[in-house]
């Protein structure tokens, strides 16, 4: 498993990978499924069921605080 990179890069990359420079912006479904596949890259696990961020922001935060959780 990769070590999580610091937030600000996490958020960069997110932006990148779905081109959005608005991460308070509402993501759609295929978002979150990049977002996810993003974020397994770098070995964060997902719960089978929850309630998910809806923004990069939120995923962000989401990540660094519940990465190791699952």
């Amino acid at each position: 498993m990769a070590a999580l990179p610091p937030s600000e890069e996490l958020l960069a990359g997110l932006q990148t990978v779905l081109q959005e420079t608005d991460p308070q912006r509402r993501l759609d479904s295929i978002e979150m499924v990049a977002v996810q596949a993003y974020l397994s890259r770098w070995g964060v696990k997902f719960p089978d069921e929850g309630d998910f961020p809806q923004t990069i922001k939120g995923w962000v935060e989401w990540a660094v605080r519940y990465s190791t959780d699952f």
